[in-house]
């Protein structure tokens, strides 16, 4: 396992086990609440919450041409295991696992839903189930900004420079979302933390079996 890994492991260990012992999450919503969401509807929150998605789902959308372009062009077909690799991890990242698994299930209320920040339901702690029909774990718009890094994991082979700025670029992304979502009240800092765990994991399994083998990818 490389040293970028083992540094990603210990920051979401570090991270999670802070979100447990600590009031790190309610601390931090804290910040950006005072009787109301303040910046909730304010520049450039907004923005980023509602143009923020566009970027990365057009990679995806490009992705996917780029893939079906392969069938029929046959100059094409070197792009066709990259492509596949970025449309698979936003399917299962950012798609499946993020916003159809836990986000629509795990129940975890929203920081402008519970009682301390002026409403009715209760905290909940991450990685703890909660009945109460919230949609806060993990952040959707914080993952569709982490997926980003995707990009890493093509270039990183063979050109280790553009890797490296695609991986910083795609945390700097994905912490724009994050913060914007955290400003709004609508995500903790445990939400955003774990939608880049899971968009990384999905990332470094979708290469292993996509990017990392030596097999030729045939689709039929």
């Amino acid at each position: 396992m490389s040293k970028r890994n083992w540094i990603i492991i210990f920051v979401i260990a570090v991270g999670t086990l802070a979100a447990w012992l600590t009031n790190i999450d309610l601390e931090t919503s804290a910040l950006f609440y005072q009787k109301s969401w303040l910046h909730q509807n304010q520049t450039p929150w907004i923005q980023i919450k509602n143009w923020g998605i566009y970027p990365p789902n057009t990679l995806g959308v490009g992705a996917l041409c780029v893939l079906l372009v392969g069938f029929f062009r046959k100059s094409w077909q070197k792009f066709r295991r990259a492509s596949l690799f970025l449309v698979v991890v936003i399917l299962l990242g950012p798609g499946l696992l993020v916003n159809s698994v836990f986000k629509e299930h795990y129940g975890r209320p929203r920081p402008r839903q519970i009682a301390q920040f002026g409403q009715e339901k209760q905290f909940t702690k991450a990685w703890v189930y909660s009945s109460q029909g919230g949609h806060s774990f993990p952040s959707g718009h914080a993952a569709i900004g982490f997926y980003f890094i995707s990009l890493f994991y093509i270039f990183k082979k063979n050109q280790k420079k553009i890797a490296n700025w695609c991986f910083c670029g795609g945390i700097a992304y994905g912490l724009m979302m994050s913060i914007a979502r955290i400003v709004q009240g609508a995500h903790f800092f445990s939400d955003c933390l774990w939608s880049f765990a899971m968009v990384w994991l999905t990332c470094e399994l979708a290469s292993h079996y996509i990017l990392d083998t030596k097999k030729t990818v045939k689709i039929r």
